[in-house]
């Protein structure tokens, strides 16, 4: 009888034990895990520390989300999202992220055709000069498309034109002035493309070629400084300012992808 007294008091002790350990484990906030998670990277830290960390780490992927750098960002945010499933902040920047790339994607191919657009005049009018800068152009944004037929209907009637020029300084100076125009380097072009017009009276054709201004009017140096801008009041979340510039961008070239995605990211930032 008192053995049975004594394992039932056992088992109340057992109970209650039990009882109170489970009511002191805490719960996950947004940000936080649990201390006593399997998956818990960092175990044997106080809870608040372990949020304090995380909360770090869904600045520094919102920090990147705003620089532009979204695979980073990303690969934070997945790191999140494992430990903690429901942290609803990290899954709203991820799914912002996720909808700019898809833009993205779209924005390409529609650059990308319309350069294609441009190149088959450029074949037509065999105007090598615009027609390597749209290649170049084209292959900024991907490598993988197909431009072997333009490729070789431009370097037929660049040879040519090289076949004509009756000496090797010459002829390095016309090379030159092709890449001084894929480069964006105008005066460059101009300057080499002036004392070819001297000897060869057939480089008057290339002093006033007809879509040059579309290229003067944006320059990389500009965009950039305007890019750089933009992503600066972006970090700052003053998105007004940075709305503007990135206005001023896409106005410059309405083909800049990173002019639209921009504009988009404001507009998701600002609703």
């Amino acid at each position: 009888m008192r053995t049975k007294k004594v394992l039932f008091l056992a088992g109340l002790f057992v109970f209650f034990a039990s009882f109170a350990f489970a009511m002191s484990i805490p719960e996950n906030d947004d940000l936080s895990v649990s201390v006593q998670s399997d998956r818990d990277p960092i175990k044997g830290k106080a809870k608040d520390a372990v949020a304090t960390d995380w909360n770090e780490e869904y600045k520094m992927a919102k920090k990147c989300y705003f620089g532009g750098e979204w695979s980073r960002a990303e690969g934070i945010l997945n790191k999140l999202l494992f430990v903690n499933p429901n942290n609803k902040k990290a899954a709203n920047l991820q799914s912002k992220i996720s909808f700019l790339n898809e833009k993205k994607a779209y924005y390409e191919r529609e650059v990308i055709n319309a350069y294609l657009s441009e190149l088959r005049k450029t074949v037509e009018d065999d105007n090598f000069y615009e027609g390597f800068a749209y290649i170049n152009k084209i292959r900024n944004i991907s490598r993988d498309e197909e431009l072997g037929y333009y490729i070789q209907s431009l370097t037929h009637a660049r040879n040519d034109l090289l076949s004509k020029i009756d000496n090797e300084t010459d002829k390095r100076r016309f090379l030159k002035s092709i890449d001084a125009f894929s480069d964006e380097d105008f005066k460059k072009f101009e300057r080499i493309v002036k004392k070819l017009q001297k000897k060869y009276p057939y480089f008057d054709t290339f002093i006033n070629i007809g879509r040059l201004k579309d290229f003067e009017e944006y320059t990389e140096d500009r965009a950039n400084a305007l890019y750089n801008k933009t992503v600066r009041y972006l970090k700052k979340n003053n998105f007004v300012q940075a709305q503007n510039t990135a206005q001023l961008l896409y106005i410059m070239d309405m083909k800049d992808i990173r002019a639209r995605l921009l504009l988009d990211q404001i507009d998701m930032e600002t609703k």
